[in-house]
């Protein structure tokens, strides 16, 4: 260990914040609150472009965004400095801005940095820059970012609260830096004494055992300690699921809680890091700090991205019709866990071909989640619209033409109700109805937030019987064991549309993620025209994909920012 004072330990904070993107004073008070909460560490550090949020986009085009970039970290360093508390390290993009000769005006640089802000005022700011920039799924970063040359540690030093000097080098690593051995290689060389990657990663299922294996993987090679610090919350269609971590070289992992903010303080000292103290935090209702089971981490995942998309878009309210099926229940139930049930309202929508059932499943359901429904039939706009379509075109109004018409009646009252409240509109599809173009656009398309957007159908089902097993049971066992239906015409069932969702769903993944399965290579070799048919659905629906609303992010491919297909094109292939 590089200590001086081989008896010293280096108190190191893991701040585990959720910042949003351009609220430079929110986002202050955030770091300085959890400054607050780890006085007596010798350095805290935040995820990446903890600043200015993550994923800034096309602000960072914006000079005046950089330019605030700027000041919030002159701010901070006016603000600690002289006060003994702990250093800062913390994310933030770096415009390097050549001078202007006469020759030429060469274009400013920018950087994904990290900052090394010290309450000492003799110390300089030191930053290193962020190595490999990651151009794939939803990243764009080689749109913005430079990509750094060098990687040496940070040389840092301080006077603890005992009196001791430390001294330490921080092989400071930013994000997708995590996945480049190289990186981790070169700062050991440097003889750095501890690894501290600063991050904003995205959830998606079992990524983070992803992370563990790479992590594991340095440490191993490098036979140095790191830490791993990543941004939490929702930010529009991305989610980070935070999960921070310390691994010690003898493989020990000790993890910080998925989808909440906390302080952890970890001591290193002999080339071993271990918890020194945690701050208190808000427990979530419904969930642990850490789980196994797939179906409550993705719904946690959820719901914190519809908590997050009301706070940080300052909507109070929320509104979606419920209309007795699957997806608009676990929508609702969602809905409820994530803000309250005071402030959600549903809207029942007969139509003279909705059922008996849907009607007392609709009910029940609102009565257990304590929420508000409102009944408004729309038999009597059907019939206007039927009779100002025949007058006008001197035809008959049946078939899709006037089931579409049903959804797209139902969109306006629910999007007036929105409008009237100020509510947020939930759409309540889910991946395989955008996938196969199940779904009408300006009908039950429309919303501001669709919640189960990149769930499938399959996926839906296992969501709600986990909710379901929970003590209060809010979503009827008939919602989840009855046919799913649109009940836009007699006795219609989504089956005879399309494949049973069990298959479909199956194929779907195979032709959107490339997941091949024993049963879809036995579809491959014995059904292949439905393959066929499925792929068809899947490529004539892009123009509708297009105007769907944002919805979070779980898996792989999501529709939008990782699957990106041209709506005119005159290509067909099976795979994905």
């Amino acid at each position: 260990m590089a200590l001086k004072n081989h008896n010293a330990a280096l108190r190191i904070a893991a701040a585990q914040i959720n910042p949003t993107v351009g609220d430079f004073n929110g986002n202050f008070n955030i770091i300085m609150r959890a400054r607050d909460s780890a006085k007596h560490a010798d350095i805290i550090v935040f995820p990446e472009l903890a600043v200015c949020g993550y994923i800034p986009e096309d602000l960072l085009f914006n000079t005046n965004f950089l330019r605030a970039c700027e000041e919030a970290i002159a701010k901070l360093q006016r603000k600690i400095k002289n006060d003994r508390g702990p250093a800062i390290l913390i994310g933030a993009p770096r415009r390097v801005v050549p001078r202007r000769t006469s020759a030429c005006i060469n274009k400013s640089a920018l950087y994904n940095s990290v900052f090394l802000i010290s309450s000492n005022p003799n110390d300089a700011i030191a930053f290193r820059d962020k190595g490999c920039i990651p151009n794939y799924g939803v990243f764009d970063e080689a749109r913005y970012f430079s990509k750094a040359q060098e990687f040496t540690p940070i040389n840092f030093t301080k006077i603890n609260h005992n009196s001791e000097k430390i001294q330490c080098k921080l092989g400071v690593m930013v994000c997708e830096d995590l996945w480049s051995s190289e990186i981790a290689s070169k700062l050991a060389e440097n003889n750095a004494d501890i690894l501290i990657v600063v991050n904003a990663s995205p959830f998606e299922v079992k990524k983070d055992e992803q992370r563990i294996a790479n992590a594991s993987a340095l440490v191993k090679k490098t036979n140095i300690p790191l830490l791993y610090v990543n941004q939490v919350g929702g930010q529009d269609e991305l989610l980070y699921d935070g999960s921070s971590f310390a691994l010690n070289t003898s493989g020990e992992i000790i993890k910080m809680p998925a989808f909440q903010e906390q302080v952890t303080i970890f001591r290193y000292q002999n080339n071993s890091i271990n918890i020194e103290k945690t701050s208190p935090t808000p427990k979530s209702s419904h969930s642990s700090t850490s789980t196994k089971n797939s179906n409550e981490i993705i719904y946690r995942a959820i719901t914190m991205g519809i908590h997050d998309y009301l706070a940080k878009n300052s909507i109070t309210n929320i509104v979606l019709g419920l209309s007795g099926g699957i997806d608009s229940a676990l929508c609702a139930t969602l809905a409820c866990d994530a803000i309250s049930p005071e402030r959600v309202t549903a809207i029942f929508l007969p139509s003279p071909y909705t059922s008996r059932e849907s009607h007392e499943d609709a009910l029940e359901l609102a009565n257990t989640l304590r929420i508000t429904l409102h009944n408004i039939p729309i038999n009597e706009p059907m019939q206007v619209i039927a009779k100002a379509f025949s007058d006008a075109i001197h035809n008959n109004y049946t078939g899709i033409t006037a089931e579409n018409a049903q959804a797209r009646i139902r969109a306006i009252l629910l999007m007036a109700f929105s409008n009237h409240t100020n509510a947020l509109l939930l759409a309540t599809g889910n991946k395989s109805e955008y996938a196969t173009g199940y779904t009408t656009i300006y009908g039950d398309m429309c919303g501001g937030y669709a919640p189960l957007k990149d769930l499938y159908k399959t996926q839906v089902f296992n969501l709600a019987q986990w909710r379901n097993s929970l003590s209060d049971k809010p979503i009827p066992t008939r919602i989840i064991t009855k046919h799913p239906s649109a009940e836009l015409r007699p006795h219609q069932r989504d089956d005879e549309t399309l494949p049973p969702y069990e298959k479909l769903d199956r194929i779907l993944q195979y032709l959107i993620e490339g997941i091949e399965t024993p049963e879809v290579k036995k579809s491959l070799e014995q059904e292949p025209e439905i393959i066929t048919r499925i792929l068809a659905l899947l490529h004539a629906s892009e123009h509708k994909r297009r105007q769907a609303p944002p919805g979070p992010k779980i898996g792989q491919r999501a529709f939008g920012r990782d699957r990106r297909h041209p709506i005119s094109k005159h290509f067909s292939s099976e795979c994905y």
